[in-house]
């Protein structure tokens, strides 16, 4: 009996990726539904055995039709550390044991021949060379992320214990830095630059306590803002998350980050977060990057959700960058936002009489404060009403907008 094929798709939905291997190999009517659940998401990463499996699948004539998303994991080997062979689990569920002196020693063999690779397609580019032709042959590959941590999905990962034999657990993580985590950024835009591939998906994912890029990325030579731009121009939806340390402050003045930005000309929903501003400006008194040097004047003529999170703008900035969106805006997400100057009634003044022909929800978390004075804060609800218009009533809510 054949199956439509959204039952198809339920069915292989419901299955264990090992398994769902062994029904491809084995179920014709089954094999096009799981091919495209398993190779719908790809990784490419510094590391040789990531990149080799990458072209296979895009070598491929029909798997390589099944990718939607690349995943980039700034994961790297570190010559100096040498904490990572210490300590490692038997299963899944045991408890951690130390690693014996023949282990400790054969892991670090084995670290500094993946540190000497890895240093080696960087120097050459030839990681980017491997990336740039697996994305010119996957052409529905839509979504792109930037990840800082490594799970078992990533192939260089089953094999970062060269001793482990199964059902043996890779506890310790590779160690990362800011460096690395920039590099990634970089190597995934020329990339998809040189590739033409038309992203539109592009997403920072900072889980595991890092915060995200650094602001000196974008201070490359008009080469590298050109391969940027290149890799924004079809993006429709964009999560970034920037990280700022003091010592960068000199340098902020000359980043091309509102020019990348503005490339993006199609773009539809934005979240941008600035967490590292939240923590230790406020604490250290260090002058915040303004929304003008992040955004400029720009204007996304199509933007429908707009997501800002853990930053310091001014209220004149902060009416600005509303106002000019306001006319296609129907989600507006404020979270964790701290007014340099003014006062958030000051926001919702500004704000009256502005016409909002599409926003039909607004939802704002965490508690808001002016810089001035701390104990000087709004309640959310009030913030919500005060920028919709409504005076009395429920605030309307809607969920995520998806492609």
């Amino acid at each position: 009996m054949k199956l439509p094929l959204e039952l198809m798709h339920m069915v292989v939905k419901n299955v264990s990726k090992d398994e769902l291997k062994a029904l491809r190999l084995i179920s014709q009517a089954l094999h096009p539904a799981a091919t495209q659940l398993l190779f719908c998401r790809v990784y490419a990463s510094p590391h040789l055995k990531d990149l080799e499996v990458l072209s296979a699948i895009s070598s491929h004539p029909a798997i390589r039709l099944a990718v939607r998303e690349v995943v980039y994991v700034g994961v790297y080997y570190h010559h100096s550390h040498n904490m990572v062979w210490k300590y490692v689990r038997d299963s899944a569920s045991g408890p951690t044991r130390e690693t014996t002196p023949e282990e400790r020693s054969i892991g670090h063999d084995f670290s500094i021949q993946r540190f000497i690779e890895q240093n080696y397609l960087r120097e050459t580019g030839e990681d980017i060379a491997i990336m740039s032709l697996a994305l010119s042959r996957m052409p529905n590959a839509r979504q792109v992320t930037l990840r800082n941590y490594g799970n078992d999905e990533v192939p260089s990962f089953k094999t970062i214990h060269p001793f482990a034999k199964p059902p043996f657990v890779r506890y310790a993580p590779m160690p990362r830095n800011m460096e690395d985590f920039d590099y990634g950024l970089q190597a995934i835009c020329r990339a998809i630059s040189i590739s033409g591939a038309k992203i539109e998906t592009f997403s920072v994912d900072h889980e595991r306590g890092f915060s995200g890029i650094s602001p000196t990325s974008f201070l490359g030579q008009p080469r590298d803002i050109q391969h940027y731009c290149n890799a924004f121009q079809h993006i429709r939806k964009l999560s970034f998350v920037i990280h700022h340390l003091s010592e960068h402050r000199r340098k902020l003045a000359k980043i091309k980050l509102a020019e990348i930005l503005a490339s993006a000309t199609n773009l539809e929903e934005l979240e941008f977060a600035m967490p590292s501003q939240r923590s230790s400006e406020w604490t250290r008194g260090i002058d915040p990057i303004p929304l003008t040097r992040i955004f400029a004047t720009h204007t996304w003529p199509r933007l429908r959700c707009l997501t800002l999170k853990d930053m310091f703008p001014s209220c004149d900035d902060l009416v600005e960058l509303l106002k000019r969106h306001l006319g296609t805006l129907e989600r507006l997400v404020l979270q964790g936002l701290v007014l340099l100057d003014g006062t958030w009634e000051d926001v919702v003044n500004k704000l009256k009489g502005t016409e909002k022909p599409a926003l039909v929800s607004v939802e704002c978390k965490g508690r808001f404060y002016n810089y001035s004075d701390v104990e000087v804060t709004i309640k959310t609800e009030e913030l919500e009403k005060g920028i919709l218009g409504v005076e009395h009533g429920e605030i309307c809510r809607k969920p995520t907008f998806r492609f």
